[in-house]
């Protein structure tokens, strides 16, 4: 009675929990070609790695809690030693461990890899922020061999049928002074063009040049190579394969404004390096000619108050021609409330402000490469009307607006897509002087490269072939053998309205004629499909649906193109793995140094466990094993007294 009473007090006990988080070590093994190409220093062979590797992480298991990551151009978690991995990665892995084991007790990284990176960032700059050591177990070999190798071949990837086209080689040498090597351009097995060069130092590099005729219409193939010499350390880099896509028809392209404007100038400069584009500028009052002989029009700050362009937007609007409107301070606001674009400018009141360009990073209609994002983020800002922004169109935004250093959801540059035998794909950028991202492109690359890849782009897009069929297949034309192939379709019923209810069947067909079938799967109101990763070769394809009785067909070709970029260069790079240790206060281990890593792990002072500690206050009266400690008491009392005669 007397503890009972007690506890109505309600007493409390105060306690600490101690729990100890054990260091986890991460092991990832570079699995990437170039890894396995070359024998290892210290070792006999190549096999010999292998076993020591495995000896060395199963070693590591008996004393730490050990993670396991394989990596190249993907990320596993497990280890792996293919090396058939085509390129090598280090970010994919930084941040797979900055996401997943942020919280958690890193004691080590231990790094396996020859420094050799082709993909995604410096990964000096991507470790930096680590708070535990790396060790790196130097592999492959840093002395250079004697190889002959075309380290890039670049094109374009459209060309005009009839047209010629430039090919630029990147040839490389070394070991071969004073000998000639042969560079050869191959195009359906015969040599069309070929060049002697002489190497005339020991480290050798140099630009070569071919201009090629296109003739045959399509996905063409063409091998450029430079003949093997005797002693290289690889034949696999002595070639490079490129891809060009022939046509026979250039896109019109028209520019109609309402004076002359450095924009226009800026805009025509980078198109008229396409040979894609046939590119006409005209202000409003002296164009005469037929608006539908046009593949797009770009209208500059036009309606304004002396031009109104309503006949002329009409026109476009029922042919179906694209459009890309650039609104400035000179655009009649009203009017172009009127033209029925689905766009509004509400509550403008003749007033303009300066806009910074946002990039958004989930725009999926085209790529945009690093040095492209780096230059919007440097961009000045473009001169726009103030106001509401409203659009009823959907849209897909590439540039946000920013006002006064606050990020909007109002766009900046937008694109509408077209909707077949209804509406045509637009473009709407609401600012002018953009002339000036053109001059800051030069100032950051020293060149204009990248502000006139974007403007081909836009026309790019924009200016495609309008597709009126109501079953349609889009796909990229190349793949990559190590990228996964995914295809997507759409079908329309009478009213163009997206559809999804009939099945399609996919029939894929390689170059030796063997046919595997798949089908579409549904995704929202269109079709998707993933094929995987496919072998280097030429594909066909035929696509079929039946809706209401009625069959459609969409057959097309696509070609799979090796990657063999870790092939190019197998000098291992000690020197970015020594900084890489050394940077996190790590170090650097050969091969044949394994058991020395084990041990230095394990004595290692700032790998330990971590203690935790809780302190809490609980109320007695809660403790459950005191209830039934005193129901024992009492049953037991109960009980003796039963036993004993007592009442």
């Amino acid at each position: 009675m007397f503890f009972i009473s007690f506890l109505l007090l309600s007493p409390v006990i105060k306690y600490f929990l101690l729990y100890f988080d054990n260091p986890i070590i991460i092991v990832a093994q570079d699995c990437s070609e170039s890894i396995g190409l070359v024998k290892h220093a210290g070792l006999e062979s190549k096999d010999d790695y292998k076993k020591h590797f495995i000896e060395f992480d199963k070693n590591l298991a008996t004393k730490f809690d050990v993670k396991n990551y394989t990596f190249g151009d993907r990320l596993e978690d497990t280890l792996s030693f293919n090396f058939d991995e085509k390129e090598t990665d280090f970010s994919e892995l930084f941040n797979e461990i900055n996401s997943k084991y942020i919280n958690y007790n890193i004691g080590a990284l231990v790094i396996s890899t020859d420094g050799i990176y082709n993909k995604g960032g410096n990964p000096l700059y991507a470790s930096k922020d680590f708070s535990f050591p790396i060790y790196v177990v130097a592999l492959g070999d840093t002395t250079h061999k004697r190889d002959l190798i075309i380290k890039n071949a670049i094109s374009n990837s459209i060309a005009f049928s009839g047209d010629y086209f430039p090919i630029e080689v990147l040839l490389s040498s070394y070991g071969f002074q004073n000998q000639v090597a042969n560079i050869e351009v191959i195009h359906q097995g015969k040599v069309i063009v070929n060049q002697l060069v002489v190497i005339d130092k020991n480290d050798f590099s140099k630009q070569i040049k071919f201009e090629i005729q296109a003739k045959e219409k399509g996905l063409q193939s063409y091998q450029i190579r430079v003949a093997g010499k005797e002693g290289e350390l690889s034949l696999i880099n002595n070639s490079r394969q490129i891809i060009i896509d022939v046509v026979d028809d250039k896109k019109k392209v028209l520019i109609l404004s309402h004076a002359v404007h450095p924009d226009i100038g800026a805009i025509k400069t980078a198109l008229e390096l396409n040979k894609n584009v046939q590119i006409e500028s005209f202000t409003f009052d002296q164009f005469k000619k037929n608006i539908s002989e046009y593949q797009l029009v770009i209208f500059h700050q036009i309606p304004t108050h002396l031009f109104n362009t309503q006949k002329i937007v009409s026109r476009l609007q029922q042919d179906l021609i694209p459009t890309f409107f650039i609104i400035g301070s000179s655009t009649n606001i009203n009017s172009f409330n009127q033209l029925k674009t689905g766009n509004q400018i509400q509550n403008n009141k003749g007033l303009n402000e300066q806009l910074i360009p946002k990039l958004n990073n989930s725009f999926k209609l085209f790529e945009l490469d690093d040095k492209f994002i780096g230059l919007i983020q440097e961009c000045p800002p473009l001169l726009a009307p103030f106001g509401d922004y409203i659009s009823d169109n959907q849209m897909d935004i590439l540039l946000y607006q920013e006002i006064k250093g606050i990020k909007t959801n109002m766009p900046l540059l937008y694109f509408t897509k077209e909707i077949p035998g209804q509406t045509a794909k637009a473009a709407f950028l609401f600012g002018e002087g953009i002339w000036q991202w053109r001059i800051k492109d030069y100032l950051l690359h020293e060149n204009h490269d990248q502000f006139d890849g974007f403007i081909n782009k836009i026309v790019q897009y924009l200016a495609l072939d309008i597709k009126k069929d109501r079953f349609m297949v889009y796909q990229n034309r190349i793949f990559n053998e190590n990228e996964e192939i995914q295809l997507r379709a759409e079908f329309y019923n009478q009213s163009y309205e997206l559809n999804n209810e009939p099945d399609v069947t996919f029939e894929l067909s390689n170059g030796d004629n063997k046919k595997y079938n798949y089908q579409f799967s549904r995704n929202g109101k269109a079709y998707s499909i993933n094929l995987g990763r496919l072998p280097e070769g030429n594909y066909r394809y035929l696509a079929k649906t039946e809706f209401e009785g009625k069959k459609y067909v969409k057959n097309g070709e696509f070609k799979v193109v090796p990657v063999n970029i870790e092939h190019l260069d197998l000098t291992a790079n000690h020197h970015l793995l020594y900084q890489l240790a050394m940077q996190s206060g790590g170090k650097l281990f050969y091969p044949n140094q394994l058991k020395e890593l084990v041990k230095e792990l394990e004595g290692s002072d700032s790998i330990k466990p971590i203690s935790h500690s809780i302190v809490d206050l609980v109320d007695i009266i809660e403790l459950k094993w005191l209830f039934f400690l005193f129901v024992f008491f009492l049953s037991l009392e109960w009980f003796v007294r039963k036993y004993l005669g007592a009442y």
